[in-house]
């Protein structure tokens, strides 16, 4: 049952109102002051707000604007209810943010239809949401997270039986879609990408039970039904090849363009996410034998290739033993002023078969070899110590450092870090934390985690809540905790464009809440120019650089 709350001093016209709404079957709850009236929205979050501007202690004005200040009040739908009809009253109220703004006495009708009209509003706004969290912006796509977490593997493994056992997984990366974008331009590159997800889409439609989504920039993910062996495959892989192989039209241009295709099957793998890796590596075996062709993952000869997983885990350690992991930094850029204003902190690891590896295996490998609190920590020292020199050198920039749950929840972690702060005689107003978002989400106890963050702050030290996407958009705390800054999943600049309005939303509601927006994985201009049109204040790059190297970008 919907619920409207009427903040109303007089006793006639709230008792009025009251019944009114409850013939219409609405939950009503009332109260006879403005003060009052806050306390009931925070405490019972209603659906709708109904309020009146004169009221003695506290007016309907500084009813909404409390309400706008706080994270579980900001977005109830609020309607002013009032004798007060001038246009200057009309203007106020709307700039401080409600609905809509009704003139006593009105009749019932008009009362109820702009209930009504603000409730269907905020439905299809919640609509919106769950869109924008489900869909890829871009192609129109079930998006990573819809296939992660909406069953769709578990309905394919439903539907297998004694004869066809086997569930495929396919995953399509273009061929060389880096040097296509650079050619072409991003724009053209995008139109690419839709028009690849409307021919995909035709194509399942003859299969009945397929599911495809857009897993990242370039790389889309099939689940087909059940088959009885792996050959059956073959057929369907080739016909796509040819499907993405035919030119592209773009602005009158004929693009070729091709794919390389990755198939695993369950339950050789039994998860969605190992489906992927086979499939992955599969994929990436296809492209060094000439790309435009698609491979079946196949196990290795002593089982599943954990053994160089482990090997690899080994070497981490040896690397950790022997001083061959460093510490590097991605430059963070101020967006309005196109300059490098603080840096964010990752670990350097070239691997002597293997080359530079990735950060995503990095911090796999981090936990699996059990050094993240050992390596957090060195990475800590050596970032704070950096910090100093830099500062030595009158460079200003903020250096953040990966802040994990190991190190977030020591007892002793408020005095290390005062500790570390003066081993080195570092102003800590230049050291920022990153806690992972998911931290915060699924805390049990909010008191303590409000607690410690106080504690940082108090030292001066800026707070960033990182891996920031969508879901975490709903923490009705938020706006309640020490915090400085949100640092944007990384994934989210995989469906960046023009048209896209994730980042866009997520930045409105921490400009609401007065939090620097960050993006993170940024890799080129174009991707600049639209986060600063979508109100991202500074942007994270991929890249990874040295120190010095830092400051020689610096000296340009």
């Amino acid at each position: 049952m919907t619920k409207v709350l009427i903040i109303e001093d007089e006793d006639s016209i709230r008792e009025n109102i009251a019944e009114l709404l409850e013939i219409e079957e609405f939950e009503v709850e009332t109260a006879i002051n403005g003060i009052q009236g806050l306390q009931q929205a925070k405490k019972s979050i209603p659906d709708l707000i109904l309020c009146d501007v004169m009221m003695p202690k506290l007016d309907g004005y500084e009813v909404l604007t409390e309400l706008r200040k706080q994270p579980e009040t900001a977005n109830i739908p609020f309607i002013f209810l009032t004798a007060k009809g001038e246009r200057s009253d009309l203007r106020q109220g709307m700039n401080l943010g409600a609905d809509d703004y009704l003139t006593k006495p009105c009749s019932s009708k008009e009362l109820l239809e702009a209930i009504v009209a603000r409730l269907q509003r905020t439905a299809q706004q919640q609509e919106q949401i769950k869109q924008l969290e489900r869909y890829d912006q871009l192609t129109g796509l079930l998006n990573l997270q819809a296939l992660e977490t909406e069953g769709y593997l578990q309905q394919a493994i439903a539907k297998r039986d004694k004869q066809k056992n086997l569930v495929p997984f396919l995953l399509l990366g273009l061929d060389r879609f880096k040097r296509v974008n650079e050619a072409i331009g991003y724009p053209n590159g995008d139109l690419i990408l839709q028009q690849l997800a409307q021919r995909l889409n035709q194509f399942i439609q003859s299969i009945e039970g397929t599911i495809i989504a857009r897993l990242n920039g370039d790389e889309f993910g099939i689940i087909l039904p059940p088959v009885a062996q792996t050959s059956e495959v073959e057929d369907l892989t080739q016909s796509l090849l040819n499907l993405v192989s035919e030119p592209f039209n773009i602005n009158g241009k004929r693009i070729p363009v091709t794919t390389t295709i990755g198939v695993a099957f369950y339950p050789y793998a039994s998860t969605l996410e190992e489906l992927r890796r086979q499939a992955g590596i599969a994929m990436g075996e296809a492209k060094k034998l000439g790309r435009n062709r698609s491979q079946i993952y196949s196990r290795p000869l002593f089982g599943f290739d954990r053994s160089q997983q482990f090997q690899l885990i080994s070497d981490f350690r040896q690397a950790w033993e022997h001083q061959q992991l460093k510490v590097y930094y991605q430059p963070r850029i101020d967006l309005r002023r196109r300059k490098i204003v603080g840096v964010g902190t990752a670990i350097y690891w070239y691997h002597p078969q293997l080359g530079v590896i990735s950060q995503a295996q990095i911090s796999d490998l981090m936990a699996e070899s059990g050094l993240t609190l050992t390596l957090s920590e060195w990475m800590l020292k050596t970032a704070v110590k950096q910090a100093q020199i830099w500062q030595n050198s009158r460079l200003s920039l903020d250096v953040a450092v990966p802040f994990p749950e190991s190190l977030f929840t020591d007892q002793n972690m408020i005095q290390k870090l005062i500790n570390l702060c003066q081993e080195f005689g570092n102003n800590p107003s230049s050291l920022e934390l990153e806690i992972d978002a998911d931290l915060i989400a699924r805390a049990k106890n909010l008191n303590a985690i409000a607690a410690q963050l106080i504690n940082i702050k108090q030292m001066k030290i800026k707070i960033i809540i990182s891996q920031f996407n969508l879901e975490h958009t709903t923490i009705s705390y938020l706006g309640e905790l020490s915090i400085d800054s949100i640092k944007l999943d990384s994934r989210l600049l995989q469906t960046l464009s023009p048209k896209s309005t994730v980042i866009d939303l997520i930045a409105s509601i921490a400009k609401r809440l007065k939090l620097k927006v960050i993006a993170d994985g940024v890799e080129t201009d174009e991707q600049l120019i639209l986060l600063k049109k979508q109100k991202c204040d500074q942007a994270q790059q991929v890249s990874l650089v040295s120190a010095s190297e830092l400051q020689s970008l610096l000296r340009k």
